[in-house]
């Protein structure tokens, strides 16, 4: 090789040990302010992970973020809001599996089907659509996390069995989510919900996709104004 090729080889490999070093010192960065603030470590993938989501609507202090899922052609939604209420007073509330029809939109019934022990929770949801769509409905699997004094994590997953389909139903074949709520302090919650399915069926995407942005917020609203009530009751 020439000493100019070997001029140019020798840059290439310096700037590919600077990225690797750069990208070493992000992550250890990444730990090290998640240690600092008291929050859960995120891998650096995780933290790009978050810079997929794109803004879709924000009102009453309430954010909706989409953003697209690989194999997918509906989106996922996040939702974030500070709260103020105590952490505890909205725990109660979304543990409160035999009411979440009272505050999420389009579901026409809740119930706990049974729970194993404290920290996982069985329960069934019926799903209403306007004609001539048929309803929906699902069984879910909610896991429950005190990571710590500040922080509660739910994750929810669609589970097979437990409840036999019905003919004037559709079972809805894939669901996710998750609820984290943040202790800000006595009197303030940070309040976010991540959730991707399918409904199943014939319904257009972009019907769907509609769907996700305004119906959230109603949620939170309708949970938040619960969460109220219980307080002054």
């Amino acid at each position: 090789m020439t000493n100019r090729t070997n001029s140019y080889l020798g840059l290439a490999k310096c700037h590919k040990i600077s990225i690797l070093n750069n990208q070493k010192q992000i992550k250890i960065a990444t730990v090290i302010i998640a240690m600092l603030l008291g929050t859960p470590y995120m891998s650096h993938a995780q933290v790009l992970d978050d810079l997929d989501w794109s803004l879709a609507k924000e009102k009453h202090r309430i954010s909706v973020y989409t953003r697209k899922v690989e194999g997918y052609q509906i989106k996922e939604t996040k939702v974030e809001t500070i709260v103020d209420l105590p952490i505890d007073v909205l725990y109660n509330v979304l543990i409160d599996f035999d009411h979440h029809d009272n505050w999420m939109v389009n579901f026409s019934k809740s119930e706990l089907l049974t729970s194993p022990n404290t920290t996982s929770f069985i329960y069934y949801v019926e799903v209403g659509a306007p004609w001539p769509i048929m309803d929906r409905d699902l069984v879910i699997k909610g896991n429950l996390e005190h990571m710590s004094d500040s922080l509660i994590i739910l994750s929810t997953n669609k589970v097979e069995g437990y409840k036999d389909e019905r003919d004037k139903f559709v079972r809805i074949p894939m669901m996710r989510g998750e609820w984290r709520f943040e202790k800000i302090n006595d009197r303030r919650t940070k309040v976010s919900n991540t959730a991707h399915g399918d409904p199943g069926g014939l319904i257009p995407s972009w019907v769907i996709n509609i769907k996700l942005v305004d119906d959230p917020i109603k949620s939170i609203e309708n949970f938040i104004a619960i969460a109220k009530a219980s307080v002054i009751e």
